[in-house]
């Protein structure tokens, strides 16, 4: 049964990765960060390649295979941080060879230290030898501490990143990244499942094989639920778009005087108004730049200064209310409350109902018996 079991694991953590892998190839533009996505899945199924060898002993006496296998948990978090700075527009070769030398150094040292000796296995678990010197003891708390200043700068970042979303997009899925942060959990959560199994497996609490398929299906299911999101996200920023201290610099340079802010701050709001750009479900401040033929870092700086608002929050205000119109409508009577949220600019089920209850405190429905 166990063996059974094992097999299914292995068979759906394949599955899983070549699944995903398919489905990122077949996307019609494929960008720097799609790219790394695609070499995540494929650590991700050698990590599990090397679970798989490991728990059944087939890499006993080859250090070289136990130092990859050691090295990869800092190599998850280092193309994660490269994918989502790729998502930025801010990925480079220096960057990219900065990463790679963390994590050869990692790899180095502990071929070096199970090949000499310093580091043994002991049942399924990588131990320090008693008569080590100093230094090697810090390994993995080395380890550790790489991978808690990498997530919290991914998590920096990832905060960051949803403004400069919010200045340059209009629509929920373009600016929904709470899968990094969900990622960030899982690799947590997986990592402490990992770590737990093993150490029972290794004591004898827990059969060997079923600390192997918890293994297994729990980086399967983080492989599946962090790859859709990663698969889903189709964009990455223009350079000249900026965010933080960068873009209060670029304002400050821009030129424009306060009353040619107040003028243009009503000539977008005009634009909005009469046109009704916000209809548009892919709206982005680019559109609105050409449309207007200003620069599109003067718009961001009309809507976020002059008007006081993101440019996601300015488009999403329009679109309620274009609702609230469409609900007391009886033209539109024959709609579902999602349809109307269609016909008004939103292209997310999750994204209307969130945007509505923010604006208003109530569900469309409680919305529509308040009429």
């Amino acid at each position: 049964m166990s063996s059974y079991l094992s097999l299914i694991s292995v068979s759906f953590g394949t599955a899983v990765g070549l699944f995903l892998i398919v489905a990122l190839l077949r996307k019609n533009r494929k960008t720097s960060a799609d790219w790394i996505l695609f070499s995540w899945f494929l650590i991700v199924l050698t990590h599990l390649s090397y679970f798989h060898l490991s728990f059944n002993q087939y890499l006993d006496g080859y250090p070289i295979f136990q130092a990859i296998g050691n090295s990869l948990p800092i190599l998850h978090i280092l193309i994660i941080f490269l994918y989502v700075k790729a998502l930025l527009g801010e990925l480079n070769l220096f960057l990219f060879i900065k990463n790679l030398f963390i994590f050869l150094i990692y790899l180095l040292t502990f071929y070096f230290m199970i090949h000499s000796g310093k580091m043994i296995w002991q049942g399924h678990l990588l131990k320090i030898d008693i008569s080590s010197p100093w230094y090697v003891y810090w390994v993995t708390p080395s380890f550790l501490i790489v991978f808690l200043i990498y997530t919290y700068r991914l998590i920096q970042i990832a905060g960051n990143l949803k403004v400069r979303l919010k200045n340059v997009f209009s629509d929920y899925l373009r600016t929904n990244i709470n899968w990094i942060g969900y990622w960030v959990v899982s690799f947590v959560i997986v990592s402490l499942i990992i770590i737990v199994t093993v150490l029972l497996a290794d004591i004898g609490y827990m059969n060997i094989s079923t600390s192997f398929v918890i293994v297994n299906f729990s980086m399967s299911f983080q492989l599946f639920f962090i790859g859709q999101f990663g698969i889903k996200s189709d964009f990455t920023f223009k350079k000249e778009i900026t965010h933080g201290d960068d873009l209060k610099e670029k304002y400050s340079k821009s030129g424009i005087t306060d009353d040619q802010l107040q003028t243009l701050s009503r000539m977008v709001i005009e634009f909005m108004e009469e046109k009704k750009p916000y209809l548009n479900n892919e709206l982005t401040l680019s559109d609105i730049a050409e449309e207007l033929n200003i620069p599109t870092y003067q718009t961001s700086q009309v809507i976020n200064e002059g008007i006081g608002k993101s440019f996601f929050d300015l488009v999403n205000e329009y679109r309620i209310e274009e609702v609230k119109k469409k609900l007391s409508d009886q033209n539109f009577s024959h709609l579902s409350f999602l349809g109307i949220g269609f016909e008004s600019g939103f292209n997310s089920k999750s994204g209307f109902y969130k945007a509505f209850k923010k604006s208003t405190g109530m569900t469309p429905s409680e919305y529509k018996r308040s009429i």
